[in-house]
């Protein structure tokens, strides 16, 4: 349990419109009609924002959670939630797999432009250094004023769902360090040891991404059972990723 912030009842789903800044929630959340189950886990609200997902009249009102989740004095992984609070009739434009970008892996489950499922494993480089805008600045200052440490590059696994009534966007992201990958040798993105063309040849986060590769249809079938509105979906369905161990030191 992080010391000096509120947390929830794991019983409990947590309303998100009550939910405020560095409350450590677990188990379920409710964003407007919607139960979420959270993956395993104690997680700090670090981030919330919401909105209308588009400027026309039909865009959803969407909410945007940034969680983290901190073991001993380091910041282990960190999940994203973007959720429509309330079913619309929304067109949506985006495809979110059409691009592999710099994605290590993509999954395309799509059925039609306004009927997309999108699982992929990428990575986040400048994590807490490279944060802009003032929520995330706000983190920023707590994590450095709390001494926090932190991998500057956190892999992750995503999934988009969405309907042309409902938007769901879960991410989680995690620390290479519990597998004694350090930092990149160079921190620019478009040099960095995460790049796929690179990373296939570094043995270590060639089997760091593998095991994001291998968990990641668990993770986006527990993503669309919340989708769903699966209320017996529970913390243990999303499952671990079986994280390669550090190094023996012989």
């Amino acid at each position: 349990m992080l010391l000096g912030v509120p947390s929830s009842a794991s019983g409990s789903a947590v309303d998100v419109d009550g939910m405020a800044l560095n409350q450590v929630v677990s188990g379920q959340i409710k964003v407007g009609r919607r139960v979420l189950a959270l993956p395993a886990g104690e997680w700090q609200l670090v981030r919330k924002a919401e909105g209308r997902g588009g400027s026309d009249l039909r865009a959803p009102e969407m909410v945007s959670l940034s969680f983290q989740q901190v073991t001993g004095n380091r910041i282990v992984q960190t999940l994203s939630v973007n959720a429509s609070k309330n079913s619309s009739s929304r067109i949506w434009a985006a495809e979110p797999c059409k691009a592999q970008s710099d994605s290590y892996w993509v999954d395309d489950r799509k059925v039609g432009i306004n009927n997309q499922f999108c699982t992929r494993v990428g990575f986040t480089s400048g994590f807490v250094d490279g944060a802009a805008g003032a929520d995330y600045q706000s983190w920023v200052r707590d994590v450095k004023a709390r001494g926090l440490a932190y991998s500057p590059e956190m892999p992750w696994v995503g999934v988009v769902r969405y309907t042309m009534s409902d938007y769901l966007l879960m991410a989680i992201s995690f620390d290479p360090g519990v597998s004694g990958i350090g930092p990149s040798k160079r921190a620019a993105r478009r040099l960095n040891d995460w790049l796929p063309d690179v990373a296939r040849e570094l043995p270590a986060q060639r089997a760091f991404y593998e095991s994001l590769v291998a968990w990641a249809p668990v993770f986006a079938t527990a993503a669309q059972r919340a989708f769903d509105g699966d209320e017996t979906l529970q913390p243990a369905d999303y499952g671990e990723p079986k994280l390669p161990p550090k190094p023996r030191l012989d």
